[in-house]
């Protein structure tokens, strides 16, 4: 199994901190959060972002499978702005020789059609770049918010492949038959779900795990990411939930 941890888990940390956390964990696979407001670890739009990313992650002895970037390409008002930021961060990427960056559909209140045509651009940016970038599909608080919203945004983007996050699909209202895209899956990120609280950790909702796992073992190859949003900020309780995750999820896909 690759299992990687997202730095969104440690947000309240400063990178170098979340990275060597994850090391000290056991992990061998990073996702760098760049998500401005929230989980700021990376500032794609730094003059020295890819350097300065490659020395900290290559140091400690870490592989980044992915960033994982903020910006709302669906807003009439700031897509603009999320587009230079996202084509930033797929430049970045290509120079850290990160192979994949996930973006975010766009807010509830944006447009298909402006998301849809912004996704397009920035997928065709990173493939003259060698960076493959993913749509996070299901998410909560955007136009793919349910499976039905998913199915029509993907039928906008026919060259997009996708991200895919447990706890969302699960509070989507979608289940594990629900995985005809699964040829379009690129990477995952895993958190568990108890009806419409997309925060747990994994073990402790309802989300099922070893079902998902056997259904994804004939095809998938990519990384299995832990994604965690904790309301906890000191860094051992956080560390802790980690290191519990990361030993269920371990058992989750054994055999």
């Amino acid at each position: 199994m690759n299992l990687g941890l997202s730095t969104i888990s440690l947000r309240h940390s400063t990178l170098e901190e979340a990275l060597d956390a994850a090391r000290t964990l056991g992990f061998d696979y990073v996702d760098i959060a760049s998500i401005p407001g929230f989980a700021p670890h990376l500032n794609p739009l730094s003059k020295d972002a890819a350097r300065s990313l490659m020395v900290a992650t290559e140091g400690r002895g870490l592989v980044v499978a992915s960033l994982n970037v903020g910006g709302d390409l669906a807003s009439p008002v700031t897509w603009g702005e999320a587009t230079r930021f996202i084509r930033s961060a797929v430049e970045v990427a290509a120079d850290a020789r990160i192979p994949l960056v996930t973006v975010a559909a766009g807010g509830r209140t944006g447009s298909l059609q402006l998301a849809a045509k912004n996704l397009k651009e920035v997928v065709s940016v990173g493939r003259g770049l060698g960076v493959e970038v993913t749509v996070e599909v299901p998410h909560m608080g955007t136009l793919a918010q349910t499976w039905r919203e998913t199915l029509e945004l993907l039928r906008n983007l026919p060259d997009a492949t996708t991200t895919l996050d447990t706890s969302h699909l699960h509070a989507s209202g979608a289940s594990l038959r629900d995985l005809p895209v699964k040829e379009r899956m690129s990477h995952v990120h895993l958190r568990d779900a108890r009806g419409p609280d997309i925060s747990l950790v994994p073990g402790e909702g309802e989300f099922d795990f070893k079902g998902f796992f056997r259904a994804m073992k004939p095809f998938y190859r990519g990384v299995y990411t832990l994604e965690l949003e904790m309301h906890e900020r000191g860094a051992e309780a956080v560390i802790e939930k980690i290191r519990r995750a990361k030993r269920f999820i371990v058992s989750a896909y054994a055999p």
